[in-house]
C-alpha cells in the first residue's frame, strides 16, 4: 500500500462540540481528545492492489486512512493503520453474477457494487433499478391499460406508466414466493433514494435477498430441467 498525507489535516467532524452550551466541561474534554486524536494520526489517502486468492484477479483500491503519527511512534503508542476503501477497479461482486442472470440485470448490479463503499445512496438506488429490468425481463407490464387492453396516456400523449409496487403486484400473480422479497429490495432502494446515510447493512440485506431471487428464478429451474431430464433417462433405461 502507498499513502499520501492530506494537505488539510483539520477535519471539523473531529471538532464537534455537541451539548457544549449545557456542558463547558464536556466541550473541552471532547476539544482535548479530539487534539490528542489528531497528533496520534495523520489522515491520508492510500492507494494499492490486492489479488483474489481464489481466480487470482488483481484489484485496484484507493481510498481513506488513517496513519499513525511521528508523536504515536514517539510514545511508544503503536497503532496500525486504518484503512477505509472507497473505490475498486474492478468492482468486487458483493454477490454472484451467474452467467444465466439477464444481462441488464447484471450491468445495473455492476454499477451498484461501484459505489457500495464511497456512496451507499447511489448503490441502493442502483439496486432499485436492478428489480425494475428484473420485471422487464420477465415481461411484467409497465404501462396503464383501459378496460379493452389499450395503453393509457397523459393529456400530453405521454403512456401512464405502472408504479413499481403495482408492476410487483402483477409479478406476484406469476411468482407469488418473490413478490415480497421484491417489495423489500424496493423498501431499501427507495430510503437510499431519498436519504444520502442509508445503512449499509441494509443495503447487503437487499443484495442478500436478490441473491435468492435471482438464483431461483435462473438458476433451479435450470437444474431442475436437468435433473428432470437424467430422471427420464435413467426411467427409460431400466423401465
Amino acid at each position: 500500500m502507498r499513502y499520501r498525507p492530506l494537505t488539510n489535516q483539520y477535519d471539523p467532524q473531529q471538532f464537534e462540540k455537541e451539548g457544549f452550551d449545557s456542558s463547558i466541561l464536556l466541550g473541552l474534554l471532547q476539544v482535548v481528545g479530539s487534539v490528542i486524536e489528531q497528533l496520534q494520526w495523520i489522515q491520508s489517502r492510500f492507494s494499492g492492489f490486492l489479488k483474489c486468492s481464489s481466480c487470482g484477479e488483481v484489484v485496484a483500491v484507493i481510498g481513506r486512512a488513517k496513519v499513525p503519527s511521528e508523536y504515536s511512534k514517539k510514545n511508544h503508542t503503536y497503532f496500525k493503520a486504518k484503512l477505509i476503501p472507497e473505490f475498486f477497479s474492478p468492482p468486487i461482486p458483493l454477490i454472484a453474477l451467474q452467467a444465466e442472470y439477464p444481462e441488464s440485470v447484471k450491468l445495473e448490479l455492476a454499477k451498484s457494487f461501484a459505489t457500495f463503499f464511497s456512496d451507499a445512496a447511489l448503490a441502493g438506488a442502483r439496486v432499485r433499478v436492478s428489480i425494475e429490468l428484473l420485471l422487464n425481463v420477465l415481461e411484467i407490464e409497465k404501462n396503464r391499460k383501459d378496460d379493452v387492453g389499450n395503453v393509457k396516456t397523459t393529456k400530453s400523449g405521454r403512456e401512464q406508466r405502472l408504479t413499481l409496487q403495482e408492476r410487483i403486484h402483477l409479478f406476484k400473480v406469476k411468482y407469488p414466493d418473490y413478490a415480497k422479497m421484491l417489495l423489500a429490495i424496493k423498501s431499501i432502494g427507495n430510503e437510499a433514494s431519498h436519504n444520502a446515510e442509508i445503512d449499509r447493512y441494509d443495503l447487503l440485506d437487499a443484495y442478500e435477498i436478490l441473491d435468492h431471487v435471482l438464483v431461483q428464478l435462473f438458476i433451479t429451474p435450470r437444474k431442475h430441467d436437468k435433473i428432470l431430464s437424467i430422471t427420464d433417462n435413467v426411467n427409460s433405461k431400466y423401465s
